[in-house]
């Protein structure tokens, strides 16, 4: 099952502006730091939606939004503004974490109104990292909680007046059975079942029961939801496979047997495909044998969603990480080009100076340390093993002033440009580290293997020998005579 995913997944924009490393420290001049900013949420004219979840409708004192007729006005404005600009996946997270919580909110409110396109491009084409604000000053939005989710931005005071005079539209989604209460009140402006959202980003509305239940009163992180979908999966797959059964006149009474008890014995702690509690429970309630088919089909589907929507939050998170290890493994791989050029510049001077022969093999000795993974100053592992098989020690000195020239040319590309040899070094790809979350643990299986896989050069192999062999007699007796010869 492939997930659907709302608005794009996959374009985050590289921040213009010199700041910092990955996480916004600044470590040099000319570094960057990624801005999660993905294609917005437009609406059918072209502007922009902007989502903002409140615990209840609050006059004072506590974040709202409220109409002012087709115009928007802001309660209890502060210094610096949050703002969901664009991805409404987002917004449910506060919703269910709101509704969870001690006090929990009897009718939280997902606010969404409108802006221009304009006015997006200038709120959050300059964006820069949260922790990079004590550096840059306050006059930029910040994007904060990268790696959860895209498009959060924390606004300043006169980007968030002008976001509140060019807003429009405000509509306000809550549950099906609090529409008609709240649409009372003409400061909620439009008001719509929150179910219309959901189904309009592909979230299930009958199956939320087989959501990942929330830790307390908190969300689960997007490693554990994404779990949770795979047990979804399998769910979705087994209900798959019983439809087709069901919906194929020909099939085997036995097979349609089979196949629901498969589905019941997954329900079933220890049983090798077990759904796990929350989902197992919530499946022998629904009574499988029982249904029709058209309510089979509704099910599996529902199922489907709910799987689809809860792997994305961890797509979202690896796709935010491995665009930073792409990006700084690209910094990293250009300053140990630089290292491993002023070292080959140090060697060649020595080959090229009789005087200072006596220095060549204690800096040969420190390249060949260098090649080696986990040394002090190490070239790395794909560049080590790349230098080692230059067999440098043993090349002329023109051949090492060619692969100087070459590693001259792989630092001052870029990207795919970089290149020191066509086999081995086409691009930056082998440079990557391995991509870790904030707890140190690999990403999961739904990182894409494939697209960032690590290139490994093939191992130096030393040209064959030749064997000896015994010369013949008569080739010996042919040496002889010629020695013979040369005597006289």
């Amino acid at each position: 099952m492939v997930p659907k995913i709302h608005g794009r997944v996959g374009v985050i924009q590289r921040n213009p502006v010199p700041t910092g490393n990955a996480y916004g420290v600044s470590s040099g001049p000319n570094d960057v730091s990624l801005i999660h900013r993905v294609d917005p949420d437009f609406s059918a004219v072209g502007t922009v939606r902007v989502y903002l979840t409140v615990f209840a409708f609050s006059s004072a004192g506590y974040k709202d939004v409220h109409a002012d007729g087709v115009h928007i006005k802001l309660i209890a404005k502060t210094a610096d503004t949050m703002f969901n600009i664009g991805d409404p996946r987002r917004a449910f997270h506060y919703y269910n974490t709101y509704r969870a919580q001690t006090p929990a909110a009897t009718c939280p409110i997902i606010r969404c109104f409108e802006i221009p396109k304009w006015l997006y491009d200038k709120a959050t084409g300059n964006a820069i990292s949260e922790v990079q604000r004590s550096k840059l000053g306050r006059n930029n939005a910040y994007n904060v909680d990268k790696e959860r989710g895209q498009n959060q931005f924390g606004v300043h005071e006169t980007l968030r007046d002008e976001i509140e005079r060019e807003g429009r539209n405000l509509v306000s989604y809550v549950e099906p059975d609090q529409v008609a209460s709240v649409a009372t009140n003409s400061k909620n402006g439009t008001v719509k079942d929150v179910n219309e959202l959901r189904r309009r980003l592909g979230m299930p509305t009958e199956g939320l029961d087989f959501m990942s239940p929330l830790r307390g009163a908190h969300v689960v992180s997007p490693r554990q939801e994404a779990a949770h979908g795979a047990d979804l999966t399998r769910l979705y797959d087994d209900l798959d496979a019983l439809v087709t059964i069901r919906n194929t006149p020909t099939a085997e009474p036995r097979k349609r047997v089979a196949a629901e008890r498969k589905i019941a014995e997954s329900c079933t702690k220890g049983s090798p495909n077990y759904y796990g509690d929350h989902i197992g429970s919530r499946v022998l309630a629904q009574n499988i044998p029982t249904k029709s088919l058209e309510a089979l089909r509704a099910f599996r589907d529902e199922i489907g969603r709910a799987a689809t929507f809860s792997v994305i939050p961890q797509m979202v998170t690896e796709e935010y990480l491995q665009a930073n290890a792409r990006l700084h493994a690209e910094d990293q791989l250009k300053a140990t080009l630089r290292r491993l050029g002023a070292d080959l510049d140090e060697l060649i001077a020595i080959r090229s100076d009789a005087r200072l022969a006596s220095n060549r093999a204690g800096v040969e000795l420190r390249i060949a340390n260098k090649c080696a993974w986990g040394t002090v100053q190490s070239y790395g592992r794909y560049l080590g093993t790349f230098v080692r098989g230059k067999r440098i020690s043993y090349i002329s000195v023109p051949e090492l002033e060619a692969f100087r020239a070459a590693v001259s040319r792989a630092e001052s590309g870029s990207g795919a440009s970089l290149s020191l040899d066509e086999t081995y070094m086409r691009n930056t790809q082998g440079f990557l580290p391995d991509v870790r979350d904030k707890n140190d643990a690999p990403l999961s299986r739904w990182a894409s293997a494939q697209q960032y896989r690590v290139l490994t050069p093939p191992p130096y192999v030393p040209p064959p020998k030749v064997p000896k062999t015994k010369p013949s007699d008569e080739e010996i007796a042919r040496l002889r005579e010629q020695k013979g010869r040369s005597k006289k």
